[in-house]
C-alpha cells in the first residue's frame, strides 16, 4: 500500500479517536438516546400522561416535558438533576411555582358549600375544592452521564401523592327523610410541595359529598381526597356533616383529630362516628311538611376520642 495513503488512513483514525474522547461526535452527544420510563407497580390506576420536570443543582428548572405514561424519548444535557413527575390528567389540581423545585406547588381553587354554611366552629380557614387523583415521584441527585454505550434509561416509580379519608356515621335515625348530605373537614393542607416536604403547611377546609348507604339505611358514608393533615397543636380536624330534610335541617360537628392524626395508615384514613343523629320526622300526609329557611339548623357537637 502506498505510504502516503497509509499515513492518511492513520491520521484519519487519530482524528476520529480524538473526537470521540472529547465527546464532540454526534453519536456520543448525551442529548441523544435518553429514555424516561415509568414503573406502575405502586399505583392502582395508570394515568393518561405524565408531566416531568428536571431541576438543576441550584434548584432551577432546566427542562419540562409532557410524556406518555408508557415512556418516551427525551433530549436533555448531561448533569445532575432533581426529577419530579406527576400525572397531567387532573381536573381540579392546579400548579404554580414550577420554576424552582422548592416552590413547585399543587393547589385547588376556593370553594363554598353551595349555600353559605361555611361558618364552622372556630373556622377561619379558607375552603378549597377537593383535589382529584394525583400520583408522582421526586428523585434527587440523578446523574445524566456524558457518555453511555446504549439508550440511557431514567426510571420513575410514581406513587399516590394524595390521602384518602372515608367517614361513616353509624346511627342516623329517619335517614329516609334526608334529601341532601354534605360534609366538611377542617385542618387539612391547602397545598402540596412535592419536592420540598419540609415546607410549612397551611390549614384549609375541604367540602365533600355524603350519601345514605345502600346496605344500611342508618349508615351515612362519604369519601374525600386531600393533601394530608396539618400537624400543629392549635389545628384540629373537625368533621361537620350537613343533613337537609323537608322538615328540618341538622348540622352535626365532631372532633375527629385523634382518628385522623393517629390513623395506622395516614394515607388511607377511616373516620367513624357512633353518635346517634336524629333527622326530623315527616310532618303531615303527602309530604305536607314545612321547608325551613336554609339558616335554620339544629346543631349537634361531639368529641370523638377513638
Amino acid at each position: 500500500m502506498n505510504k502516503n495513503l497509509l499515513l492518511s488512513f492513520f491520521m484519519g483514525w487519530l482524528f476520529l479517536t480524538s473526537c470521540h474522547n472529547k465527546y464532540i461526535c454526534p453519536e456520543c452527544d448525551s442529548e441523544k438516546g435518553i429514555m424516561i420510563k415509568f414503573n406502575w407497580d405502586d399505583v392502582d390506576q395508570i394515568p393518561d400522561g405524565m408531566k416531568v420536570y428536571f431541576y438543576n443543582t441550584s434548584g432551577e428548572l432546566d427542562y419540562s416535558f409532557n410524556v406518555s405514561s408508557m415512556g418516551e424519548r427525551i433530549n436533555i444535557k448531561p448533569g445532575t438533576y432533581t426529577i419530579f413527575c406527576h400525572n397531567n390528567d387532573t381536573e381540579y389540581v392546579n400548579w404554580r411555582g414550577q420554576s424552582n423545585k422548592n416552590t413547585i406547588e399543587a393547589y385547588t381553587r376556593n370553594a363554598t358549600l353551595e349555600e353559605d354554611h361555611t361558618r364552622l366552629n372556630e373556622n377561619t380557614q379558607e375552603m378549597v375544592v377537593m383535589p382529584d387523583y394525583l400520583c408522582g415521584q421526586t428523585r434527587y441527585s440523578v446523574d445524566i452521564p456524558y457518555r453511555y454505550s446504549d439508550i440511557f434509561i431514567i426510571e420513575m416509580i410514581p406513587h399516590e401523592l394524595v390521602d384518602v379519608y372515608t367517614y361513616e356515621v353509624l346511627n342516623v335515625i329517619n335517614a329516609q327523610n334526608i334529601t341532601k348530605i354534605r360534609a366538611t373537614l377542617t385542618g387539612v393542607s391547602s397545598t402540596l410541595f412535592p419536592c420540598n416536604p419540609e415546607k410549612e403547611k397551611v390549614a384549609a377546609t375541604i367540602p365533600f359529598m355524603g350519601n345514605v348507604s345502600h346496605a344500611d339505611e342508618n349508615l351515612i358514608e362519604g369519601k374525600m381526597i386531600n393533601f394530608g393533615f396539618v400537624n400543629k397543636d392549635d389545628i384540629r380536624n373537625l368533621l361537620t356533616v350537613y343533613f337537609w330534610s323537608p322538615n328540618g335541617n341538622v348540622k352535626a360537628t365532631f372532633d375527629v383529630t385523634k382518628q385522623v392524626q393517629n390513623a395506622p395508615n395516614p394515607m388511607n384514613v377511616l373516620i367513624v362516628v357512633e353518635d346517634t343523629i336524629q333527622i326530623p320526622k315527616e310532618i303531615g300526609n303527602d309530604n305536607e311538611g314545612f321547608s325551613p329557611n336554609i339558616d335554620e339548623w339544629k346543631e349537634l357537637h361531639s368529641d370523638i376520642v377513638l
